[in-house]
């Protein structure tokens, strides 16, 4: 059975873009993040735009040697706060996980390439992962709680290491002075 011609080609293709696209914009918008001292969210669009990158690959192994055309339409928004650009990452997730991956899985499953629809419905794992993590991110800085807790934990620089223990993030790091930006909680705290 060849993929050539399928409704699951053009799934492939259609998620390949999509992917390619995610992948640059979670970058664009850890520059945002970085801009705005929040390094731990920066690290976190840049992650996830590895795993995007990943992702890719893996609907391109599948196409390889394949000549399809699709005709695409992608929403592209301006970069805005990071606060909007998790919104709209979460949002974007939530889409990938509960219709398109899922629908693109039965799809494959239905003509005859399981293989395609088993990597179809990991990867909606992994998307409906990002969602949550963005949405966490979301509700700390709405919540205004990213470096704040209720109770002591461990706080650690990303810049040097450093490690502060309390239920915030100091402002400003005593061993090298960068900024409250720069801490992240010590797993397993976000």
């Amino acid at each position: 059975m060849t993929i050539i011609g399928s409704q699951t080609e053009k799934n492939l293709l259609s998620a390949f873009a999509n992917e390619s696209v995610s992948r640059n914009t979670y970058l664009f918008f850890a520059d945002k993040a970085k801009k705005e001292k929040l390094i731990t969210i920066a690290n976190i669009f840049n992650d996830t735009a590895d795993h995007e990158l990943s992702h890719a690959k893996t609907f391109f192994k599948f196409l390889e040697g394949t000549n399809v055309s699709i005709q695409s339409k992608f929403s592209i928004k301006p970069i805005a706060s990071t606060l909007e650009n998790l919104k709209l990452a979460a949002a974007d997730e939530h889409t990938e996980w509960t219709n398109t991956y899922l629908h693109f899985a039965e799809v494959a499953k239905e003509e005859g390439f399981s293989a395609v629809a088993a990597k179809f419905k990991l990867i909606a794992s992994v998307e409906e992962q990002h969602e949550r993590r963005f949405l966490q991110f979301i509700s700390r800085l709405e919540t205004k709680t990213l470096y704040k807790r209720e109770v002591e934990i461990q706080w650690k620089c990303l810049k040097c290491g450093f490690v502060h223990t309390g239920t915030f993030a100091p402002e400003v790091c005593a061993a090298c002075n960068h900024p409250q930006g720069y801490f992240s909680p010590i797993e397993p705290a976000y």
